[in-house]
C-alpha cells in the first residue's frame, strides 16, 4: 500500500530537484516508481480523486517525475520516467526538463494488534 500526499508540491523541478523535494517532505517519502505511477492511476477510477477532494486535496491530473531514470545509461543517461496521470502514459524525459512531485512512500500502520 502507498500513501501518497494530498497536494503536489509547489514549483516545477528536475529530476534531481524532484528526488531531493519529495525526500525533504518527510521520513520516507519519495517519487513514485513507474508501476506505483500506475497503480495511482488506476486508482483514480477507484475513488482517489473523490478521497483527495474530502480532505482538502487535489487530484493527481498533472505530469510527475518517478524515481527511476533510464537504466540504459549509454543510451540515455541524461532521461528519466515521467508519468502523465491525466492519461495514465509512461515516458521518458531529459531529467532537466520541468515537472510536478507528488511524493508517496510505503504505508506503515500504525495500529498494534
Amino acid at each position: 500500500m502507498l500513501e501518497i500526499v494530498k497536494k503536489d508540491l509547489v514549483g516545477e523541478f528536475g529530476f534531481d530537484g524532484a528526488q531531493k523535494a519529495a525526500a525533504k517532505y518527510g521520513d520516507g517519502f519519495r517519487c513514485a516508481t513507474r508501476h506505483e505511477a500506475l497503480e495511482m492511476y488506476d486508482a483514480r477510477f477507484r475513488g482517489l480523486d473523490e478521497a483527495f477532494e474530502k480532505i482538502s486535496g487535489k487530484s493527481t491530473t498533472n505530469v510527475y517525475w518517478t524515481c527511476e531514470a533510464d537504466s540504459d545509461s549509454e543510451y540515455n543517461s541524461d532521461c528519466a520516467f515521467v508519468y502523465n496521470n491525466a492519461t495514465g502514459g509512461v515516458n521518458l524525459n531529459i531529467k532537466c526538463g520541468s515537472h510536478a512531485v507528488r511524493p508517496v512512500r510505503t504505508f506503515v500502520s500504525t495500529v498494534k494488534e
